[in-house]
């Protein structure tokens, strides 16, 4: 009889402790970093004609997956620093006209929606919200000019991207962020054009903890 009630007790145990830890959320810490093109743009109604400039970004993810099956979604928000804007030619004070590189610096916040393939594919799509940091304009003379007055604190643009991550956590990814929103603060006449930030970014991440058995 008691060892009868003592196998019953562990079962009880057992299932409840398999309860408590059984299918859910998968969450994993990861960083990430790379290279950037980015450009400002406004469906060709600008006065300048801007081109792109290179950059880079990086910053850290949060990988929530549904459940522990080998493909399916999840979800990933991110916290991640990235150098934008453009460059673009600008009467200058000699009467000739240079390039001016426009470099803006956001804080973005991409929430992404994924699907994962059991092969390590994935794909994503989802709002960022951007929060400009700084912004500065470098032109003839090599004068750099703060210029974040002239630009909105505030940016939304919708990312599309693809990726692969392998069976050890590292990956790789190309992303697309889409500009809606106008940046342009500047309501000087023939200044005040609707610019928006576009960029592609082609990146490497590693997320922490990533379990082997999760794909194949």
């Amino acid at each position: 009889m008691k060892k009868t009630l003592l196998i019953a007790v562990l079962a009880l145990s057992y299932y409840t402790m398999q309860a408590q830890m059984g299918p859910g959320p998968k969450i994993e810490f990861g960083i990430k970093g790379g290279f950037s093109v980015a450009n400002m743009t406004d469906m060709g109604q600008s006065v300048y004609d801007y081109s792109p400039i290179p950059s880079l970004h990086g910053g850290a993810l949060l990988n929530i997956k549904f459940d522990d099956r080998p493909s399916g979604f999840a979800l990933q928000p991110e916290l991640v620093f990235s150098g934008q804007g453009g460059v673009a030619p600008f009467p200058g004070s000699d009467g000739n006209t240079h390039n001016y590189t426009t470099d803006l610096v956001y804080l973005n916040i991409p929430v992404l929606l994924q699907y994962q393939f059991r092969t390590g594919w994935r794909l994503e799509t989802g709002p960022q919200f951007g929060f400009l940091l700084s912004a500065t304009e470098t032109g003839y003379g090599e004068h750099h000019v703060d210029t974040k007055d002239i630009y909105h604190s505030t940016d939304f643009s919708w990312a599309f991207g693809a990726g692969y991550m392998a069976r050890n956590g590292f990956g790789v990814d190309a992303r697309a962020n889409i500009g809606f929103s106008d940046i342009n603060s500047d309501t000087t006449p023939g200044q005040d054009e609707n610019m928006n930030n576009d960029v592609f970014q082609l990146g490497i991440f590693y997320q922490f903890g990533h379990h082997y058995y999760r794909h194949y």
